[in-house]
């Protein structure tokens, strides 16, 4: 069987891909005039980017290296997601932190909210802020909010990046808080001498901007990545029926076992004519979990010849993009099995032949 080739960078190598200076503006650590006065001395020199903000004065080099590293998270999905969440904040607050809105167009469409009764997401996606596929991704990031903030994005953590307090610190004040719970890590470095409440406000800055740049990303690339929402009832019967007693707190764990999976995508002159591939019981999988939240992700690989797929087995139809999409199953079931079927709605680049299959598969406890 001869594979034609596909381009094998999944969606998630491009969010790597983003130039630098969009991510700076995204989480506006820069201004816009910076990065322009960066190129055109970029045009010149020939030197990076990042490091002529840092000569300019736009940028430090720790906040530079900061963000460089942090472009490696966005290469997986659900981390991606981890950083947006950490945002914490309303629809209308999302959206000018991704600079999708001022804060004038928020309160106008507040106003209209209270007058019609209708949702915010529904008013800004009709005056045209953003698509449905952009709304349902900064749902999504609302749900999720409840989770802790990433370990890498914590503000103990930030302040070691940037120099200000170092590992031994931060560890000792991490010890300090066990015995005191309710005491913040910022509260105990400042009492410890080791930071002041200038240098706290600092780290709490730069978690927003970072967390603000993952929220862009995401909403760059929603509308070849699509966010499909379940709640439990929506999903077939668990093959397996009980129910777990919580003696004590056990930590959250998803766990994977795909039972099936077609390996090719075969592709006819009678595809192409129809624009479609319809294939049945393609892929087979059982999850065990005992989380509240689980996303199932299907990451694509490249452009391919997919523009879109429509799934069937999830109880309601969903759909994911070319480069792939996200399934979140509210309170799901401790098992869960699916047996998926698949619609591939083909682009004008198909041609008839065999071709590796186009999605990855991949599950995360939220």
């Amino acid at each position: 069987m001869v594979y034609l080739g596909m381009d094998r960078c999944n969606l998630f190598c491009k969010i790597k891909k983003r130039l630098l200076g969009e991510l700076l503006l995204a989480g506006s650590f820069v201004k816009k005039e910076e990065i322009e006065r960066a190129i055109e001395k970029q045009k010149r020199n020939n030197r990076l980017i990042g490091e002529l903000l840092v000569e300019l004065g736009a940028l430090s080099n720790e906040e530079l290296n900061l963000v460089l590293k942090f472009q490696e998270d966005l290469s997986n999905p659900h981390r991606a997601l981890r950083f947006a969440t950490g945002l914490r904040k309303r629809l209308g607050e999302l959206l000018i932190e991704a600079g999708r809105l001022t804060e004038k167009d928020l309160q106008e469409a507040l106003e209209l909210q209270r007058r019609t009764n209708r949702r915010l997401g529904e008013i800004l996606t009709e005056k045209g802020f953003l698509n449905e596929k952009e709304l349902k991704a900064l749902l999504l990031f609302q749900k999720t909010q409840e989770r802790d903030i990433p370990e890498k994005i914590k503000i103990g953590e930030l302040l070691v990046s940037l120099g200000i307090i170092t590992r031994e610190q931060l560890n000792e004040a991490l010890n300090i808080q066990t015995l005191h719970p309710e005491k913040r890590i910022g509260e105990i470095l400042v009492d410890l001498g080791y930071a002041t409440e200038k240098d706290i406000q600092k780290g709490l800055t730069l978690q927003q901007k970072l967390a603000t740049i993952a929220l862009s990303t995401i909403l760059v690339f929603s509308n070849i990545f699509y966010i499909n929402d379940l709640s439990a009832s929506d999903v077939p019967a668990p093959s397996t029926s009980g129910k777990v007693q919580i003696v004590a707190e056990v930590k959250s764990f998803v766990k994977l076992n795909l039972i099936k999976q077609t390996g090719a995508l075969v592709i006819s002159e009678g595809d192409i004519a129809s624009k479609t591939k319809d294939l049945k019981d393609a892929t087979t999988f059982e999850i065990k979990t005992n989380s509240r939240g689980v996303l199932i992700i299907f990451e694509g690989f490249g452009d391919g010849i997919v523009d879109e797929v429509e799934i069937y087995g999830f109880g309601e139809t969903v759909k994911i993009g070319s480069g792939g999409g996200m399934v979140y199953i509210k309170q799901p079931a401790r098992i869960m099995q699916f047996n998926l079927s698949y619609r591939f709605r083909l682009n004008e680049n198909a041609k008839p032949g065999t071709y590796a299959w186009p999605y990855s598969l991949s599950v995360s406890a939220y």
